[in-house]
């Protein structure tokens, strides 16, 4: 469940950082390239837009949900046991 909670969210906060820290420096991050530019505006892309980003939270997401699965499954047997 930890490796689904990271592949899903460090990939965007280090994104957020990047954009943070340019924006800190007066420019305009270009979320096409992933770079800070000082000389040209860009506009602002929703992250749910950038789809070549959304294969990490899918797969991190699967870890999560499979996580939430196994842990559910193992108390319902430990609490059958006990019984």
């Amino acid at each position: 469940m930890v490796i689904g909670i990271v592949v899903t969210f460090l990939p965007r906060l280090s994104e957020s950082l990047a954009v943070d820290a340019c924006l800190d420096r007066g420019g305009s991050y270009d979320y096409a390239q992933g770079t800070c530019d000082h000389v040209n505006n860009h506009l602002y892309v929703p992250w749910s837009e950038r789809s070549h980003r959304h294969t990490p939270m899918l797969v991190g997401m699967v870890f999560i949900l499979g996580g939430m699965v196994v842990l559910a499954f193992g108390r319902s047997r430990t609490g059958r046991q006990s019984s």
